[in-house]
């Protein structure tokens, strides 16, 4: 996985076209939180469903208790999260997080595991909901733009 795969704005992951050319990787497995640290403010994080290798510009995190993930997602898929590691990030053209001051970053933790089950749950299901809403959106403005070309057709000179 690299940074390129990782879509922006919690987009999820995208199939590689290229593969980077790196000696060693980091490992994650299904349940890990990727977050891409080159320019933070593309919001690329991912919660992973499948086991991989990462570039060193990918931080893995991962929980302390398998079913964790998610809610850990929910966590870093925020602006507020988001917004701090800019605050602490390093150079103009490509900023990069700084790890020590992403591991300091509070992350409020229910004593419960399944309360944040629950939490994750429901905060997935509105993502889900969105998702389908986008997918709706996306396709009423194609219908609008096909019509538009149909009622207005561009005359050839």
């Amino acid at each position: 996985m690299s940074t390129e795969n990782i879509l922006q704005d919690f987009g999820g992951v995208a199939v590689a076209n290229k593969l980077p050319t790196v000696n060693s990787v980091s490992s994650f497995q299904a349940g890990d939180v990727l977050l891409a640290n080159i320019r933070p403010y593309l919001k690329k994080v991912w919660a992973a469903n499948f086991s991989g290798g990462a570039s060193n510009d990918v931080l893995v995190f991962r929980p302390r208790n398998s079913q964790g993930g998610q809610y850990v997602a929910h966590i870093l898929k925020n602006n507020r999260f988001i917004n701090y590691v800019m605050a602490g990030a390093k150079g103009v053209k490509m900023p990069r997080g700084d790890i020590n001051s992403i591991k300091e970053y509070p992350v409020p933790i229910p004593p419960e595991t399944t309360e944040q089950q629950k939490i994750a749950h429901c905060l997935s299901s509105l993502d889900e909901v969105i998702g389908l809403e986008s997918h709706k959106l996306d396709a009423l403005k194609n219908l609008k733009k096909g019509l538009m070309q149909q009622l207005f057709p561009q005359e050839v000179a």
